[in-house]
């Protein structure tokens, strides 16, 4: 096999890979905290987040991948104090992948409801839920498969049956649970940790019906399989107005044999006089850091806070054995968020809690 054929074959295997068993990888998971965890939903630091995110494999394959989506969510404060609060929220992603143009168009609206836990509003309980429909479709036409090799012409024949799909399109409908806690030990330490359930009911994304053919061939369906993460994050400073914070997170997930691991930090560098205790979210703030896939990739990020708004910035360098098909290079990711206050709490005295985001 020649080593055109190999990378060819080695990004087959990915391709199939990510579809019938991944979810969207993405890096920048402070953007899209939502699809993250249900329980992510309006625990924010203003009334609502609204942000926009982008993902390309860029040119490094032949048939590279590209995200693009938005996501946004608010929250609702039924007492002055905030203790309690319910968050409503909505993301929507479009995923195209691969010689056969694969694409998930995914639309998901997610609700949580979250309980102060103690009077001083140092730890916050949320639980949220998720429930929404995806369409996946290929272009079956643009594929061609070993049955259709004509011998006598040495050459591919497109009129051989090949491979047989009755639909182009599968509609899902999914559903996802997850459940965050926030706490603050001290002025220098706080943190989260959160679970989550995605793809609960297991729904079929079988690309065929049962039977299906000209035949009426048997089929034996594919599902999307239930997923588990389990996430963290903390924000620590040395003294009690550092301008330097320090960032670590990690996430872990696990879909039957197949698992996740990212783990990395920021160091967050605060700007001129402000410190983490004045009115956080109108601060303005670099960040750098580096993270880490477990066998796929490092991610070295970036990150500028001012005031209400939010730029990340991620390189996905590959590690794994794909850098023989896409040279090392991996993907590039850019995300925008913007939160912002509305009337709706103007008239409620601010929350102590910041939350980590």
């Amino acid at each position: 096999m020649n080593q055109k054929k190999l990378y060819f074959f080695i990004s087959i295997l990915f391709l199939a890979n990510n579809i019938f068993s991944q979810d969207i990888p993405f890096s920048n998971t402070n953007a899209n905290a939502v699809y993250l965890n249900p329980a992510s939903t309006g625990v924010i630091n203003r009334d609502v987040r609204i942000g926009t995110i982008y993902r390309s494999q860029g040119k490094s394959v032949a048939n590279p991948y590209n995200t693009m989506g938005f996501n946004a969510d608010l929250a609702f404060y039924p007492n002055r104090d905030k203790s309690n609060f319910i968050g409503v929220g909505v993301y929507g992603y479009k995923h195209d992948e691969g010689i056969a143009k694969y694409r998930q168009t995914i639309f998901n609206i997610s609700v949580s409801y979250t309980k102060g836990l103690s009077s001083t509003m140092t730890d916050f309980l949320t639980l949220g839920f998720q429930g929404g429909i995806s369409q996946r479709a290929m272009n079956i036409n643009g594929l061609r498969w070993d049955s259709q090799w004509d011998g006598t012409r040495n050459s591919f024949n497109e009129t051989f049956l090949g491979e047989y799909y009755d639909t182009k399109n599968k509609d899902v409908y999914d559903m996802a649970a997850g459940a965050l806690y926030n706490k603050k030990i001290s002025r220098n330490l706080k943190f989260n940790t959160g679970v989550a359930v995605h793809h609960v009911f297991t729904p079929s994304i079988s690309m065929n019906s049962s039977p299906y053919g000209p035949n009426k061939v048997a089929n034996d369906p594919d599902f999307l399989h239930r997923k588990f993460t389990v996430h963290g994050a903390a924000e620590i400073s040395t003294t009690d107005n550092s301008t330097i914070i320090l960032v670590p997170a990690f996430i872990y997930s696990q879909k039957m044999s197949q698992k996740l691991l990212m783990f990395g930090m920021d160091l967050k560098f605060l700007k001129g006089n402000d410190s983490k205790f004045t009115d956080y979210m109108k601060q303005t703030a670099i960040s750098f850091g580096l993270s880490y896939r477990w066998g796929d990739a490092i991610i070295p990020h970036a990150r500028i806070d001012y005031k209400d708004f939010s730029f990340f910035l991620a390189y996905d360098v590959t590690v794994s054995k794909l850098n023989a098909a896409n040279k090392s290079n991996g993907a590039f990711e850019f995300a925008f968020v913007w939160n912002f206050k509305t009337g709706m709490s103007s008239k409620n005295k601010p929350r102590v809690f910041k939350f980590i985001q």
